[in-house]
C-alpha cells in the first residue's frame, strides 16, 4: 500500500512540474530553458556537438558481429538468394519473350497498295438517261451516268475509280487531244458535276485521272501561238527545221507514219509521238514544266487521289535525240520528270491516308519499266501498268509461269496488273471467253494491284463495227474499200452492257458506237439474276465479286509468292507469316485434269476450298484431304485453297 502511494506521489509531482513549467528559447544561442517556478533546466539543441547525443554501436562492437560466423553465413545466404532470384526473373522474362505468341508482321502499306481499281472509259460507261427523258440523252457516257452506277461498282468491291481523259478536247481523239487541262469537256459534264461525284465517293472510293503531259491538241492556244513564233510560246513544242519533202529524221509515230509534220505557217516540222493532231510538248522548257505542275496541283486541290501518266516512255523524245534511228523511249530524262511530279504528289500527303498515287503507262522489258519506280533517294511512280500475260504467245500455264517468275525473281511484283484499255483488244477476245475467269483470278490475286477495264468482269468481247459506224480517227478518213476494222480502236470501246433491253441499257438514244450483238445475254442484269443461284455455274460477276473479297486477306496483300505448273494447270501460292496461306489453281488446258498439288506446291494435306469459279461451295464440300483425294479441275476453272 505504501508502494502504491509512493507511485501516486511521483505522478502528481511530474504533473505539477508540467503544468507550471514554461519554455524560454534564447534566439542568440541554442539553449532551451524549461522554467519551473524559480528553477530552470537548460539543455542544448543537438547540432552535432551538443551535450546530449545518441550513441549507437561502436566500431569494435560492429566488427564483433561482422566476424561472427553466424552473421557471415546469413550475409552469404542473402547474397546468393538475391542473385538466384535475379537470374530466375531474367530467365523467366526470356522464356516469355521467346514462347509468347508474336504479333504477325504487317508491312506499312498505302491505300493504293490494297485497293481494287476499275478503269472507266467514260464515253462508253453510262449515258445519263435513267431519270431523264430521251431528249436529254445523247448516246455518250458522262459524269452523271457514272454517278448513277456507283452502287454497282461498290457492290463489286471497287475502291479506286480510274476515269479516262474527260478534259476539254479538240474532238479528234476522244479526250486525248486536250485543249484545256483544267476543264471538263461539255460532252461529259461540268466541273461542278465532277465535284459532286468527288463528294459522293469521298468516304468510299478514291479517284485517279489521266495526266497527259506528252502532248496537246493542235487547237490548244499554246500551239496556235507557238506556230506563229510568239516569243512566249515558240519553244512550248518540239520544232525542227525541215521541208515538206525532207523530214528531220526517220522517226515513226506510234500510230504509224512519220513522227514529224510540216507546218506551213511556221515553215518547220513539229514532233508528234501519236497523231499529227497531237503535237508533242517540249518538256525541257522550264515554263512548260511549270504549266504541267500547275495542272497536277489543280486536280489535287479538287480532291483527286492520283494520276495515270500517259505516254511516260516518250516524255523526253526531243530534238536533242534527233540523230537516233528510232523515236527514243524510256530515257533517263523521262524518269526524272516522274520523280519531279512524285515530289508534288508527296507534298499533298499531309498524313496517313492522304497519300497521292502516281501510276505510269509505259512499255518495255522488266529492266526498262522498273526504272520508273525511281530509287530510294529519288522516288518515281508507285505502280507501272503491266499485263500479267503476254498475249503475243499462246495462253498456256508454262508461258504465264515463265513470265510471272521473271517479275518475282527481279523483285518487280509491285505492278498494276491490267489486260488493256481503250486502245487494246479486250480480255475475252485475247484470251478466249472460257479463260476469262482464270485471267481475272491471275490479275486479282497476284502481288500488286488489279486495274480492271470496264466490262472485263462480264466477259465482254470486242465489238463488230461496220464502216458506217466507225468513229476512230485512225480509220475515219479511209474509203470503204480500204476500211479494216483491225486497224480501228472502236471495237474495244463499245458501250457497257447493263441490260438485255434497248441499247443494252446504256442510253435511251442511239449510242455513239453500236452495242455488241451478245448484249442480250452478256449483261449486268442477266449476271445478277443468277448471282445467288446455287445450281447455276458461277457467273462472271460472282467470280469478280468473290475474288475481290478474297484479295483482302493478308496473304494476298503482302504474302510471299511462289509459282509453278502441274500438267497444263498453273498454280501460285501466297503466304504471309502468321496468317493463313492460299493456293490458287487454274486449268489453262483444253481438257479436265486430275492433279496432285501437295507435291508441287509444298502445302499441307489438309486444305479448305474457299473459292470455285463454277459454283458456290457447299459446307460439306469445303474440306479436302490430299492424302485421300486428288484435285479434279475442268478446263478454264479456278480453285482457291486455304491452309494453316
Amino acid at each position: 500500500m505504501a508502494e502504491t502511494n509512493s507511485l501516486d506521489e511521483e505522478k502528481k509531482a511530474l504533473t505539477d512540474l508540467n503544468e507550471s513549467a514554461t519554455v524560454e528559447i534564447d534566439p542568440d544561442d541554442s539553449t532551451v530553458k524549461f522554467i519551473n517556478g524559480g528553477k530552470g533546466i537548460d539543455t542544448k539543441e543537438d547540432g552535432g556537438s551538443g551535450d546530449i547525443s545518441f550513441t549507437g554501436l561502436g566500431k569494435e562492437e560492429l566488427m564483433k558481429y561482422a566476424d561472427d560466423p553466424f552473421w557471415k553465413k546469413v550475409r552469404i545466404f542473402l547474397f546468393i538468394l538475391f542473385w538466384v532470384g535475379w537470374l530466375a526473373m531474367l530467365i523467366a522474362a526470356i522464356v516469355i519473350i521467346v514462347l509468347a505468341p508474336r504479333c504477325p508482321y504487317r508491312p506499312e502499306s498505302k491505300w493504293y497498295d490494297e485497293n481494287t481499281a476499275y478503269d472507266v472509259y467514260l464515253r462508253s460507261f453510262k449515258d445519263n438517261s435513267d431519270s431523264q427523258s430521251s431528249d436529254d440523252s445523247d448516246g455518250v457516257g458522262d459524269l452523271k451516268g457514272l454517278t448513277s452506277k456507283l452502287s454497282y461498282l461498290k457492290d463489286l468491291g471497287v475502291k479506286t475509280l480510274y476515269i479516262s481523259s474527260f478534259y476539254k478536247s479538240g474532238k479528234e481523239d476522244n479526250g486525248m487531244d486536250v485543249v484545256d487541262h483544267k476543264d471538263i469537256d461539255e460532252i461529259y459534264g461540268t466541273l461542278d458535276q465532277f465535284k459532286a461525284l468527288r463528294k459522293e465517293t469521298k468516304n468510299e472510293m478514291r479517284i485517279i485521272l489521266d495526266f497527259i503531259p506528252n502532248h496537246t491538241s493542235k487547237n490548244h492556244t499554246w500551239f496556235q501561238m507557238s506556230r506563229k513564233n510568239d516569243p512566249d510560246y515558240k519553244d512550248y513544242y518540239v520544232w525542227m527545221p525541215c521541208t515538206q519533202a525532207d523530214m528531220p529524221n526517220n522517226w515513226m509515230s506510234v500510230n504509224g507514219g512519220s513522227a514529224w509534220e510540216y507546218d506551213s505557217e511556221r515553215s518547220e516540222c513539229y514532233l508528234h509521238t501519236y497523231l499529227k493532231e497531237e503535237p508533242d510538248l517540249n518538256l525541257a522548257h522550264p515554263v512548260v514544266l511549270k504549266e504541267m505542275d500547275s495542272i497536277m496541283r489543280f486536280w489535287f486541290d479538287l480532291g483527286v487521289d492520283g494520276f495515270n501518266i500517259i505516254g511516260a516512255e516518250y516524255l523526253e523524245s526531243n530534238g536533242s535525240n534527233a540523230n537516233a534511228d528510232t523515236l527514243p523511249r524510256n530515257l533517263p530524262e523521262s524518269i526524272s520528270l516522274i520523280s519531279r511530279w512524285r515530289s508534288i504528289a508527296e507534298s499533298y500527303a499531309t498524313k496517313p491516308g492522304k497519300e497521292k498515287m502516281l501510276m505510269v503507262a509505259a512499255t518495255g522489258n522488266i529492266n526498262e519499266t522498273s526504272l520508273y519506280y525511281g530509287t530510294s533517294a529519288k522516288k518515281g511512280a508507285d505502280y507501272v501498268l503491266t499485263s500479267p500475260v503476254d498475249f503475243a504467245k499462246p495462253v498456256t500455264a508454262a508461258n504465264i509461269e515463265s513470265r510471272i517468275r521473271k517479275f518475282i525473281d527481279a523483285g518487280q511484283t509491285k505492278r498494276a496488273w491490267s489486260y488493256g484499255n481503250q486502245d487494246e483488244s479486250r480480255l475475252a477476245t485475247k484470251a478466249g471467253r472460257t479463260m476469262v475467269k482464270a485471267m481475272l483470278a491471275l490479275q486479282m490475286l497476284l502481288p500488286g494491284i488489279p486495274v480492271n477495264y470496264y466490262g472485263n468482269e462480264l466477259g465482254i468481247e470486242d465489238g463488230l463495227i461496220d464502216y458506217a459506224d466507225r468513229q476512230d480517227i485512225l480509220v475515219r478518213d479511209v474509203s470503204l474499200a480500204d476500211y479494216d476494222q483491225a486497224k480501228s480502236r472502236d471495237p474495244y470501246r463499245t458501250p457497257m452492257q447493263w441490260t438485255s433491253g434497248l441499247y443494252a441499257g446504256f442510253s435511251k438514244q442511239k449510242p455513239w458506237l453500236p452495242v455488241n450483238n451478245d448484249s442480250d445475254s452478256v449483261n449486268v442484269q442477266t449476271e445478277n439474276a443468277y448471282f445467288r443461284d446455287r445450281n447455276t455455274d458461277g457467273t462472271q460477276l460472282y467470280v469478280f465479286d468473290k475474288l475481290a473479297k478474297i484479295r483482302e486477306e493478308e496473304s494476298f496483300q503482302w504474302g510471299k509468292t511462289t509459282i509453278g505448273t502441274v500438267q497444263e494447270s498453273l498454280w501460285f501460292k501466297r503466304h504471309a507469316e502468321g496468317f493463313p496461306g492460299y493456293v490458287v489453281l487454274m486449268n489453262l488446258g483444253t481438257r479436265s485434269q486430275t492433279v496432285n498439288l501437295d507435291k508441287d506446291a509444298d502445302v499441307p494435306a489438309q486444305l479448305e476450298i474457299v473459292f470455285h469459279s463454277k459454283y458456290k461451295i457447299r459446307e460439306e464440300e469445303k474440306n479436302l484431304n490430299l492424302d485421300e483425294k486428288s484435285i479434279s479441275i475442268n478446263a478454264g476453272q479456278v480453285l482457291v485453297f486455304k491452309f494453316n
